[in-house]
């Protein structure tokens, strides 16, 4: 298993030297399982449901953290991070007319044939 974060190149190390040189591609470790939550809430309204408005917040009870172990010959690292990731949105979203996919490929059908046309007039 290789250092998480990490390569198999045994020219790694950041530019950092250590016992003899960079450390080498054969560092062990482990990462812990991380766990977080996540949610949101959606309500439409106006005729067609028009217009949204949107709530979320992520790692609300803020539980995602980062708990890396990793080992070599010339090193024990233990890394714990809390990243300051928690956060809650507001969004406002209002769809003007109704979206057609029939025109989009229509669209696409048209480029296509277009630039088919524009590749055999180039040729002698």
């Amino acid at each position: 298993m290789l250092a998480p974060g990490g390569s198999s190149s045994s020219g790694g190390g950041g530019g950092r030297g250590g016992f003899g040189g960079n450390v080498s591609g054969n560092a062990q470790g482990y990462n812990m399982p991380t766990y977080g939550v996540d949610v949101a809430l959606k309500y439409e309204f106006l005729k067609g449901k028009a217009a949204s408005v949107t709530l979320s917040g992520n790692d609300i009870f803020k539980t995602r953290v980062s708990d890396i172990y990793t080992t070599s010959g010339f090193f024990n690292q233990h890394q714990y991070r809390v990243r300051d990731q928690q956060f809650f949105s507001i969004n406002f979203a209002y769809r003007f007319g109704k979206f057609d996919a029939s025109l989009l490929k229509r669209k696409n059908m048209r480029s296509e044939q277009e630039s088919m046309q524009g590749g055999m007039q180039g040729m002698p």
